[in-house]
C-alpha cells in the first residue's frame, strides 16, 4: 500500500513547507482488510482534495531498475543503471516529483510513495 509522503504547500518565495503524514501507521498490513487501506486512501484524498496528487514508484528486476512519476495529466518514466539498488530508483522518484514541483504554477501536492525508507532518510 501507498504510504503518503508528503504535502507540500510552496510558499511564495518557492520555500517548500513539507509536512510527513502516514495514515496507515496504526494498521497491521497482514491482518488488515484491504478495504480498510482503500478506505484510507480516499479519505486522506478527500481530506487533501485541494492538493495536486503525484505518485512516486520505484522498481527493480533482475536486469531492470526504473522509476515513474504520475500527475494527474501525465505519467514519466525513466530507465536508471541496472547496478542501483530499489531504494535508490524510490529516491530518484521522489526527486524527479520534486523537480517537476518546482517548475508548476500549482502551490499544493501531495505525493504518494510506498517507500518509508526514502522518507525516514528526509526526515
Amino acid at each position: 500500500m501507498a504510504k503518503f509522503g508528503s504535502c507540500a504547500n510552496k510558499s511564495q518565495t518557492n520555500q517548500p513547507s513539507i509536512k510527513y503524514i502516514d495514515p496507515f501507521s496504526l494498521f497491521h498490513k497482514p491482518s488488515t482488510a484491504r478495504v480498510v487501506f482503500y478506505q484510507i486512501f480516499n479519505l486522506h484524498r478527500s481530506l487533501y482534495s485541494q492538493y495536486v496528487p503525484v505518485v512516486t514508484d520505484g522498481s527493480k528486476t533482475t536486469n531492470y531498475v526504473g522509476c515513474s512519476v504520475a500527475f494527474p495529466n501525465s505519467v514519466s518514466a525513466y530507465k536508471l543503471n541496472a547496478a542501483l539498488s530499489v531504494y535508490i530508483a524510490e529516491a530518484a522518484a521522489i526527486s524527479c516529483s520534486l523537480e517537476r514541483i518546482s517548475s508548476e504554477n500549482a502551490r499544493q501536492f501531495c505525493i504518494c510513495t510506498d517507500s518509508m525508507s526514502v522518507l525516514q532518510s528526509l526526515q
